[in-house]
């Protein structure tokens, strides 16, 4: 999910982890890390939990305008994100790119 962060520290649209407990109760939402949540905003998540591949909107990063498509895995040995890909042109355009999911098999 995506969401406003404090308004007090001004912080933009970032993009938040929500699991549900072993007793079917979802947990708190958990503000992914920096890696994934640039100073700009953030939206759009899409998570291919099959190649544990995040697909989300940023207008940070190395946006080529507006919002950008990138793509971050999941590291199980280091339990950190790796850092965004800019998914590039024809994905994305000067305008804004806001939302990429994958098919059922994974494929773009």
């Amino acid at each position: 999910m995506s969401s406003y962060g404090l308004v007090e520290e001004g912080e933009g649209k970032n993009i938040y982890l929500v699991k549900t407990l072993p007793n079917g109760v979802w947990a708190y939402a958990q503000k992914l890390p920096s890696t994934i949540n640039s100073a700009y905003d953030e939206d759009f998540p899409f998570l291919d939990a099959q190649s544990k591949t995040l697909y989300f909107s940023s207008k940070g990063h190395n946006s080529i305008g507006g919002y950008d498509i990138f793509k971050s895995t999941f590291n199980d040995t280091t339990n950190s994100w790796n850092a965004p890909e800019n998914m590039g042109v024809p994905i994305n355009s000067p305008d804004d790119d806001i939302l990429f999911v994958t098919d059922s098999l994974g494929l773009v």
